[in-house]
Order: C-alpha cells, then structure tokens, then sequence
C-alpha cells in the first residue's frame, strides 16, 4: 500500500506518493527504541496495512521466525540473539501482554519461586496470577497459565527488571502462599516443600504474618505455617502463629485430598495426614 501526502505549491493542490514503511525497518526501528512488542493496530497505523495485507506482512516475518504471536493481535519480536530458542523469555513480554490483556497481573508460584532463587527443577511453564479467568496460552511457542485473583493488592507484588522493562512478581511471602493455594500449579506438597528449603531465606516474618490482613485463607496459612517449620524456617514463623492466634482456626488436614487421619500438630491446628518428603535439606 502506498501513502499520500497532500501538498500545495504554487496555488495548486496535489498529491505526492510516498514509500510506505516496510515491515521489518518497522521491527528495526522498535527494537532501536527498546520495545519488544507491538499491537495489530500499532502495525496498522505505522505501516498504512490493514486487513489481509497486514496480515500478510506480518505473517511473512513470522515464517522468518522475526515474530511470534501468542495471541490475536499482539505480536514479540525475536531479535538475533533469541530466533534459536522462537521466543523471548516470557517474563520480557509478561507486562506489555496483561496490559493488552486488559488485568491485573504478578508473576507467581513456580514461576516467582525460580526467579526467587528457587531452581531445582527446570520449569516447562509460565505461571501468572491475573485480576480475572483468562485461558491459558499455547501458541507462538509460549505455555502460560493462568491463575485468577479477582482483587490484586500492591503488597502482593514487587518489581523485577528484565532487559525489556520492568514486570511484577509475587513477593516471597504470597509465593509461599500461592503454592498451596493453587493446586493444579504445584504438584505435590513434597514438591513445595523443596522450594521452601531454597527460598525460605527469603521470606521475612512480618510479612508472612501480614498475609491475614491481606485477606488470605486461614486455612492455606496454616498450611504454610506448618510447611515453613518442617523444612526448618520456624524463625520465620513466629509472627504468623502469633497472629493466627488471635483469629477464629479450625482444625484442617494437611493433604486436602487424603483421609483426615493422623497426629495433630496444635501450633498450626492442622492434621498430618500425609508424609511430606523435600528432595534437599536446609544447609
């Protein structure tokens, strides 16, 4: 599509035909000014594109693995140093992506515990909380799943820095949390409990503590409590069992899908119902 600019000289009005933008100077000139990423409607008004031929243009530099789309509309540039891996790394684009996304967003579970210092086992996913229910994403070679907190308060979050800008992830505390919380992200307690042992250090104690007024179940602290102690964090703990103290607690199993059989553990109120095995210890 070629462009027009309106001109007048000499008294008479004309048209000059203009060279459009071609589609990788467009790419190149993004990448020049830090940016990453850019919308189906950025490219339209930059390219003087639309439609199919918009489409087309694009569709061309994702053959050429310059692009990735991992859903309608919004669309990574792979720069040199990433077209081997078909990506950039997820946490680059995690912040342009809920933007276009419309929500709320952290970094969290698996995914914060590994950029907290957890890095035991290789991660094949991408893990994000969002302020609501989005489907998870397969496609452009990205795999991110989606968990949903209908209220994300800014003390859940922190800011961390990737080449690409700054993007949020779950504070060492509601990591913890967010790994019992949400089942389907971790797969066992054995599992959370190895990332305890490396990321413990991390957790401060008032903060722990701070996650009742945040409006976090009682029930999952006590479950975090009672994990903290046995991977060996119990100075990490004391203001969390002080504080549930002080509020209404039930007595609640360790393994929510297992028979509430087993001894009774009255600092946390929860029932060990199940053996919980780390694969390391707390040096």
């Amino acid at each position: 599509m070629s462009l027009f600019l309106y001109a007048k000289r000499n008294g008479l009005c004309y048209f000059v035909r203009m060279k459009s933008m071609r589609a990788n100077e467009y790419l190149v000139n993004l990448l020049k000014a830090g940016r990453h990423t850019f919308t189906s409607v950025d490219a339209e008004k930059a390219l003087g594109k639309r439609g199919r031929a918009l489409y087309m243009a694009l569709r061309r530099l994702q053959l050429k693995h310059w692009l990735a789309s991992p859903v309608d509309g919004f669309y990574v540039i792979i720069d040199p140093q990433h077209q081997g891996f078909g990506v950039l790394p997820p946490e680059w684009i995690i912040d342009d992506l809920a933007k276009f996304l419309g929500v709320s967003y952290y970094v969290s579970t698996l995914s914060a515990a590994m950029l907290h210092g957890s890095s035991h086992q290789k991660l094949q996913r991408f893990h994000v909380v969002a302020s609501r229910q989005l489907k998870k994403i397969e496609r452009g070679g990205y795999r991110i799943d989606f968990f949903c907190r209908n209220k994300i308060h800014s003390d859940v979050w922190g800011k961390m820095k990737s080449p690409a800008g700054y993007f949020h992830v779950s504070t060492p505390e509601v990591t913890a949390y967010d790994l019992l919380a949400y089942k389907s992200a971790c797969p066992s307690l054995d599992h959370a409990a190895t990332i305890y042992v490396e990321m413990g250090r991390q957790i401060k104690s008032d903060r722990l503590a701070g996650l009742v007024d945040l409006g976090c179940k009682i029930s999952i602290l006590q479950r975090v409590g009672w994990l903290l102690d046995f991977t060996g964090w119990q100075e990490k703990t004391r203001q969390l069992a002080a504080r549930l103290a002080s509020v209404p607690c039930q007595w609640k199993p360790l393994g929510t899908d297992c028979p509430v059989q087993g001894k009774k553990n009255g600092r946390w109120k929860i029932i060990e119902n199940v053996k919980v095995e780390s694969d390391i210890e707390r040096k």
